[in-house]
């Protein structure tokens, strides 16, 4: 289970292994293991000691039966484990159980006995161990039987020959199952004649059968019967009628509304009936008497004129047309009102008149001199106003103006006049209209017209003029007659213009081009083209073109990996052919090509060994430490040199040899012998010329000296190590032990006598007794044969004996407080009973009644298969019913919830709450309810007997709006005498009022105010006094809960 570490490896296997290392002179040094591998020594012993003794193993004294591990170490330094099997062997103990009657005696450990009591004897067990036997010897008495029995008033009982009839104790002796004397004694009671009183209860209309009669009337009846005892029992019966329920409802909804009752949803008037059941079960009828409030509607015709306004429900209305109002009747039901608002549109009539200047137009009883537009309203035959609109007009005098034109040394003829002088002149005429017309002529005499003309000509043109054609520069005059008809003079200057020529000179880079009369030159060259100049005449034009050539240059530069060169606006870090475009002095392009060389890093790599303790110079450092080292250096081209270092430092060689040897042996490494335990180093050299350090753990193992017990049975032999033993004593073994060193074992043995035992058993009729695990039930002998603790054989002789058997069993049950109990039994149907306790119905028989009012427990006998008096037990445990304490009724507010709680007398208790005969939460002890109306809670109380107990709530719900509470007058008499001169709206309950409108028979609305209580109306309207009428209010306001809710009514006014 060991490894060896030897060059490098880890050995677990015997063999010879060789390893060469380098000495310091750097020769060879070989190093030869030879390694065995020893097997780990293990043994078992097995040991049996009796109870009390002790066993003494690897330096402890054992007392406990166990498996015992003793780590020993051999010769060669390997594990020896030694294993003890222990086995401490129990005290033989038997107990026998013997009855005697009076006067007889039992033999035993050589005495004989008469006396009961306990009694021991000491015996040796076939394994050497001790054996104790304990008798528990009992001396009978006579057996004494007690029998309870009842009879009747009148009844005899036949007891030891005699027939009783008078309540007393007898007795009786007779002879045992045993053979000993049993003495009976008779209790009898005789008993009286049995009276019982029931309380039932029944629903009217149902009936109750007592004593084969229907009895359906409350009252206290009475039947003679025969009880359990067979003795007369007189029952009385106290008989409840319980009323049948019934409740009626009133309820008023308004129409398109629906009222739910008994799971329905109704919505038309009449009367329903639901039945129910009350906690008690019996009928509960509820009957409804719905009324189904139809909507109020009433239609208002209304004629106003144009220009006034209607004020209904709210709203100020001037435009024809139907409108609805939706208010609250003072039964809360909607009313609707109708409008029917027609808006009389005004009578309009226009009149269109003319006068002449000067003149007037009577009106409207005006006097009117001034156009314009005039209205006089009028009144028409339905009240509204007739309006007339007079659009007058003032016709003016009319004015004409006439120009004319003459030539000079013409006339004109005006108002009878011949007129030959430019000027204005008037004439008085009569327009159709009747009214003045005034013609004025503004006359003009027109001179002769003179017109001056410019006009140039290029050279070799003509220049048409008054029917000639002119070439040549001067001043000409023409005479026309004008589109008035008078005399117009022009006169010419001509003037002819010469050709002129234009000489350009140009550049232009090669690759362009140049644009010259439309065409694109690019070649140098003198060109010649004719243009028109801006007064329209030929000119000249000549182009001298010259083209100048394009610049190309080349650059060759070198750089250092991680340097930049800068060209044409970047930063080249790449090897390659760059070309940049520049513009040169005349103007043209200037191409130059860079060929760019980036010169690799080189990089060189060292690996080097040393010895542990040694250093190496690299980069200025002394270095002692295995890792990677890098160093920078410069090229003759100036770029970086990186220098990279794998530095080993081996380590000095340690070796560790785990050697164990016997005592006297020799172990020899290196050259050197050893003898002793100890640790040994030894210097060498490797072969990478380092030291090589060995260190030798040697273990030197001493004899092995072991105690050993074998136990064997009378007649058997074992072999031990090659030794056959089959007699108790001491013997030795020699052995060599799995390191190859002697151990020497000490054998002690034992020879085991065989064990020898009689058992019995007596038994009940019916019963059984398992011997290795097989069942007897009647009566047998035989032997069987064992291994004993100690693996001996144990022989064991039985022998049962069977006498007839009697059993009881009673059979426990609950009842609640008040009830009656059947006390049962299991036992067999010819078996006499005898039944002891308080209350019971008879003594001896079968099935007594009892009426315990606390927990009691009954006792019932009969003789046993021994003869002996056997007996069970029955208790019957009686439950009070659970104790409620609940709170009062509540009372709340209609929205609101309630939280009722009930506290019992114990946690174990169930509480199941009803409402309206059904079951609402189960279980529970608090329950939050929120009825709509009052409501009763039956809460039913049960313990884990069935017990129960029953209690109601009432749940009072409030109105909480309070209707009741608002009180609202319906007349008023304002005639400020101090009495009822406003109208009064009072409100003691919760609800808050929040505004009052008051409206006329019209829907106007004439009052409002948010002040409902402390801001009263006084009758009037606009500050006047209103007349006798009947008026409506509309009150809204909220409910204690939140709910809106809006009242209207009649307030009438007398005077």
């Amino acid at each position: 289970g060991e490894s060896y570490t030897f060059n490098g490896q880890s050995l677990n296997t015997s063999g010879i292994y060789v390893d060469t290392l380098q000495s310091a002179g750097g020769c060879d040094s070989i190093v030869t293991l030879d390694l065995t591998v020893n097997e780990q020594y293990a043994e078992n012993i097995s040991r049996q000691i009796c109870e009390g003794q002790s066993f003494t193993f690897d330096g402890q004294t054992l007392t406990t039966s166990g498996t015992y591990t003793a780590n020993l170490t051999t010769v060669n330094g390997c594990d020896s484990i030694v294993t003890l099997d222990l086995q401490v062997l129990p005290q033989l103990t038997e107990t026998l159980d013997v009855e005697i009657c009076a006067g007889q005696s039992y033999l035993f450990d050589g005495q004989n006995l008469n006396i009961g009591g306990t009694y021991t004897a000491n015996l040796t067990s076939a394994n050497g161990c001790d054996s104790i036997v304990t008798l528990n010897l009992s001396v009978l008495d006579k057996i004494r039987r007690t029998i309870d029995q009842q009879i009747c008033a009148g009844q005899s009982y036949t007891f030891g020959g005699q027939t009783l009839t008078i309540a007393g104790t007898y007795q009786d002796t007779l002879v045992s199952a045993f053979g000993c004397d049993s003495i009976v004694t008779l209790n009898l009671e005789v008993l009286d004649q049995l009276t019982t009183t029931l309380d039932q209860s029944i629903c009217e209309g149902e009936t109750y059968t007592f004593d084969g009669q229907s009895l359906s009337t409350g009252g206290t009846y009475t039947a003679s019967l025969t009880a359990a005892s067979g003795c007369d029992s007189i029952v009385t019966l106290n008989l409840t009628v319980n009323e049948q329920y019934a409740q009626n409802i009133s309820q008023q909804i308004c129409e398109g509304q629906s009222f739910t009752f008994n799971g329905q949803a109704l919505t038309t008037t009449g009367t329903y009936t639901a039945n129910l059941t009350t906690i008690k079960g019996c009928d509960s009828i509820i009957t409804l008497d719905l009324q189904v409030l139809p909507q109020l509607t009433k239609t208002l015709d209304v004629e106003i004129c144009a220009s006034q306004t209607y004020l209904f429900d709210g709203q100020t209305l001037n435009t024809s047309g139907t409108y609805t109002a939706n208010l609250t009747s003072a039964s809360g039901c909607d009313s609707i009102v109708t409008l029917n608002l027609a808006v009389l549109d005004k009578i309009r009539k226009t009149i269109n008149q003319q006068i002449c200047s000067g003149q007037s137009y009577t009106f409207g009883g005006q006097t009117i001199t001034t156009p314009g537009t005039y209205s006089d309203t009028l009144a028409s035959a339905f009240g509204c106003d007739s309006i007339v609109t007079l659009n007058l007009e003032v016709l003016d005098q009319l004015t004409t103006n006439l120009d004319q034109t003459i030539c000079s040394g013409e006339t004109y003829t005006f108002d009878g006049q011949s007129l030959n002088t430019a000027g204005t002149y008037t004439a008085s005429l009569t327009a159709s209209s009747g009214c003045d017309s005034i013609v004025t002529l503004n006359l003009q005499v027109i001179d002769p017209v003179v017109v001056d003309m410019a006009a140039s000509i290029c050279a070799g043109e003509t220049y048409s003029f008054d029917g000639k054609n002119l070439s040549t520069t001067g001043d000409y005059t023409a005479t026309y007659t004008s589109a008035a008809g008078c005399d117009s003079i022009i006169n010419l200057a001509l003037e002819v213009l010469p050709a002129p020529t234009t000489t350009i000179t140009e550049e232009i880079c090669e690759g362009q081009s140049y644009a010259f009369f439309g065409k694109n030159l690019n070649t140098a060259g003198t060109y010649q083209e004719v243009a028109t100049t801006s007064n329209g005449c030929d000119s000249t034009v000549i182009l001298e073109l010259t083209v100048v050539k394009q610049k190309n240059k080349t650059i060759n530069k070198t750089i250092c990996s991680s340097q930049v060169y800068p060209f044409d606006g970047q930063d080249l870090t790449a090897s390659g052919t760059y070309t940049a475009t520049f513009t040169s002095v005349a103007g043209c392009d200037s191409i130059v090509t860079l060929n760019l060389v980036v010169a690799d890093l080189i990089e060189h790599n060292l690996q080097q060994q040393i010895c542990e303790g040694q250093s190496y110079a690299f980069g200025g450092q002394q270095l002692t430490v295995s890792g990677t080292y890098t160093d920078t250096l410069t090229t003759s081209a100036g770029c970086d040199s990186i220098v990279t270092l794998e530095l080993e430092v081996t380590s000095q060689i340690k070796t560790t040899v785990d050697q164990t040897i016997c005592e006297g042996e020799t172990f020899t490494l290196a050259g050197k012998n050893y003898t002793s335990a100890g640790v040994y180093t030894i210097n060498l050299t490797s072969s990478s010329g380092c030291d090589s350090i060995i260190t030798l753990n040697l273990d030197v193992l001493d004899a092995i000296d072991v105690d050993d017990e074998v136990t064997l049975c009378e007649g058997e032999s074992i072999d031990y190590q090659g030794l056959t033993i089959n007699a108790s004593g001491d013997y030795e073994v020699t052995l060599t032990s799995a390191s190859g060193c002697d151990s020497i074992i000490h054998v002690h043995a034992t020879v085991l006598d065989a064990y020898r035992e009689d058992v019995s058993y007596t038994l009940c009729q019916g019963d059984s007794v398992i011997i290795d695990g097989q069942s007897y039930t009647q009566a047998a002998s035989f032997s069987k044969t064992y291994q004993a603790a100690s693996g001996c054989d144990s022989i064991v002789t039985y022998a049962i004996e069977i006498i007839p058997e009697k059993s009881l069993v009673g059979i426990d049950q609950a009842i609640c407080l008040g009830d009656d109990a059947i006390l049962k039994v299991n036992a067999a149907s010819n078996l006499d009973l005898y039944w002891e306790g308080p209350g019971l119905s008879c003594t001896e028989c079968r099935q007594p009644k009892v009426s315990p009012t606390e927990t009691t427990t009954y006792t019932v006998k009969t003789i046993g298969c021994t003869g002996d008096t056997i007996s069970s037990q029955v208790t019957v445990t009686v439950y009070e019913a659970p104790e409620m304490i609940k709170p009062e009724n509540v009372e709340i507010k209609k929205g609101e919830s309630s939280t009722l709680t009930v506290q019992t007398s114990s946690p174990d208790v169930i509480l199941d709450w009803y409402a309206n005969g059904e079951l609402i939460c189960s279980n529970c002890k608090t329950i939050t309810v929120n009825p709509d109306k009052t409501t009763t809670y039956t809460v039913e109380a049960s313990n884990p007997a069935g017990c129960m107990a029953v209690a109601d709530f009432i749940v009072f719900v409030a109105d909480d709006c309070e209707f009741d509470k608002i009180e609202i007058a319906n007349a008023m008499t304002p005639n400020n005498d101090g009495r009822n001169d406003e109208f009064l709206i009072r409100n003691s309950g919760s609800s808050t009022l929040e505004s009052l409108k008051i409206f006329n028979r019209w829907g106007e609305l004439i009052f409002s105010t948010k002040n409902v209580e402390n801001d009263l109306w006084d009758g009037t309207y606009k500050n006047a006094p209103l007349n006798s009428g009947v008026y409506v209010y509309l009150l809204e306001g909220h409910c204690a809960a939140g709910d809106r809710f809006v009242k209207s009514g009649n307030i009438s006014i007398i005077r």
